[in-house]
């Protein structure tokens, strides 16, 4: 049997992910709201990164609502289907009226280009399309532009 060295938790991590955050935001005042998310606006979008574990490791997620309140068909199962053929980092979902852009990593080993790329992937694919998405399934985005 294999003894593996104990994974870090997230009080271990969280401290390291947040200066990570810090200087991706290039501030020093992060914002955190009461889930402990750090939530970042990209244009038309909000995404959030999160820290949970799963099998006692620490896990990053870096996650947005393309947009809410979006009616369920088969041509928006396509229209997705469409949009994850197009993405290399992260994938585009449907869950219970929301349309959610996702990427998960590994807490301990993260490195800072890591955490940035997810960011910028995830606020990028939502903010790309969740106005065209809107516009043809319904729903709402999270800033509509004025």
């Amino acid at each position: 049997m294999c003894n593996a060295p104990p994974m870090a938790s997230l009080d271990t991590v969280r401290p390291y992910v947040e200066q990570l955050l810090k200087e991706f935001c290039e501030t020093q005042d992060l914002v955190v709201d009461g889930d402990g998310d750090v939530p970042i606006r990209k244009g038309s979008t909000m995404y959030w990164v999160s820290l949970f574990e799963i099998d006692d490791e620490a896990q990053v997620k870096v996650w947005s609502f393309m947009a809410r309140d979006v009616p369920e068909t088969d041509a928006l199962y396509r229209h997705l289907n469409e949009v994850n053929r197009g993405i290399h980092y992260g994938r585009v979902y449907y869950e219970d009226g929301d349309v959610i852009v996702s990427t998960e990593l590994l807490a301990e080993d993260l490195d800072p280009r890591e955490l940035q790329n997810a960011c910028e992937c995830v606020g990028t694919i939502s903010d790309a399309h969740d106005d065209a998405l809107v516009a043809r399934f319904g729903g709402r985005v999270s800033f509509p532009e004025d």
